[in-house]
């Protein structure tokens, strides 16, 4: 199917037919938003790593220089919530002050809407190319405040590009442990877990 402006494919070994939407984000139709700005990058792991990141609240501050001061997780059937209120210090300096509401629609897409500085609406997905390969996809659309909006949004995505790449210095060379030992910092991954585990057939 055709939704905000990309194009799904549902995929059933059993051969069977989707089993929830894929929302519709509106303001995709407002001229008050910027069109999407896709990019896309080969990761060397496998998703259920990039799906973590909802739950790993202990990396924000040392891997994303990130000061979190409100995290919580919410799951409801197909879908996975990360909220997070914070202070981010960009690489160029100064602070942005950020609200962002993420949200799985199954274990391979995301809808994030971010409000900072800038209000934006982030699209990911990852597709498994083979074993431990997979392509990010990813596209940010702006709100317009003014003149430079579609010129901050190129410089919005080369940010998220920089943020990836530091998320996949981990991610290409950590090693998968059923039982990890957690420290009190890090978030309900066993809770991710579990809602992971209900994508996989045969059912859990």
């Amino acid at each position: 199917m055709e939704r905000n402006g990309a194009v799904f494919l549902w995929h059933d070994e059993d051969g069977g037919g989707p089993e929830w939407e894929v929302p519709v984000i509106d303001q995709l139709d407002n001229d008050e938003w910027t069109p999407w700005f896709p990019n896309s990058i080969t990761v060397k792991t496998h998703p259920r790593e990039i799906v973590e990141n909802v739950a790993d609240k202990a990396h924000f501050p040392t891997v994303h220089r990130t000061n979190v001061s409100r995290f919580e997780n919410i799951y409801d059937g197909h879908k996975a919530t990360q909220h997070t209120v914070g202070v981010a210090t960009p690489p160029m300096g100064g602070e942005d002050h950020f609200d962002i509401t993420a949200t799985y629609h199954g274990p391979g897409f995301q809808i994030s809407d971010m409000k900072g500085v800038l209000h934006s609406t982030l699209l990911l997905a990852h597709v498994p190319v083979k074993k431990d390969l997979l392509e990010l996809r990813f596209a940010v659309s702006l709100k317009r405040c003014g003149p430079r909006t579609d010129e901050f949004a190129n410089m919005y995505v080369e940010n998220l590009r920089r943020g990836f790449h530091e998320d996949i210095s981990i991610w290409e060379h950590k090693a998968w442990r059923e039982r990890p030992q957690l420290s009190d910092a890090d978030g309900p991954i066993g809770q991710l877990r579990r809602w992971y585990r209900k994508f996989y057939l045969p059912r859990a």
